[in-house]
């Protein structure tokens, strides 16, 4: 009786390890499975993940280099602005400049000798209000008797320097002001300067 109490025992014991030995075989299957699962998923995570900023990286890197290339365009667009509205401001001083006293009384006295010899009428000359004051007496009083045609004065507030010369009642006038004259410089000169900043900005 107590062999096969021994023996059943026995059988137990050696069925309870072997069946323990299946369970454990199993379950370290399972978890083979289980991490090489995780492991698979891990590494198309990574990936995706790495895809993805690299195309934001090469879009981030495409939008700086654009944002770069248009901050150096509309730098250079606003440094030939400058340098264009600096040629415009040195140009309109030194017409400002030429445009003394002196000059616009002989420019009066030749025009009114000119057109004196053809017409008997009267010159219209508007100069700013500070140029009447003097230039008006000084005409006047100098070469009254070479104008063979007489000249009447007026203050216009509109002429910064330089003047309008016409006949008086009528639309037509000569524009010697230095807007004007500031203008037809332009024409000329703008295209010489336009060309060497042109030149120097590649």
């Amino acid at each position: 009786m107590q062999i096969q109490l021994d023996t059943l025992i026995e059988k137990i014991k050696k069925d309870g390890v072997l069946e323990a030995k299946r369970k454990a075989e199993e379950i370290i299957k399972q978890a083979q499975e289980q991490k090489d699962y995780i492991i698979k998923k891990a590494r198309e995570e990574a990936e995706t993940i790495i895809k993805e900023a690299g195309l934001k990286a090469s879009r981030l890197k495409d939008n700086s280099q654009k944002a770069v290339a248009q901050a150096v365009r509309d730098t250079v667009l606003i440094l030939k602005q400058r340098i264009k509205d600096l040629f415009d401001r040195i140009l309109k001083e030194e017409i400002q400049r030429s445009l003394n006293e002196d000059l616009i009384a002989r420019l009066i006295l030749r025009i009114a000798e000119s057109w004196g010899k053809d017409k008997q009428s009267d010159l219209q000359v508007s100069l700013s209000p500070q140029d009447k004051e003097g230039l008006e007496a000084f005409l006047l009083s100098k070469f009254k008797a070479e104008l063979s045609s007489g000249i009447n004065f007026k203050a216009n507030p509109n002429i910064n320097k330089g003047l309008y010369i016409g006949i008086k009642g009528e639309d037509f006038h000569y524009d010697f002001t230095d807007e004007a004259i500031l203008e037809i410089l332009k024409q000329y000169l703008r295209p010489f300067i336009v060309r060497i900043i042109e030149e120097e900005a590649g």
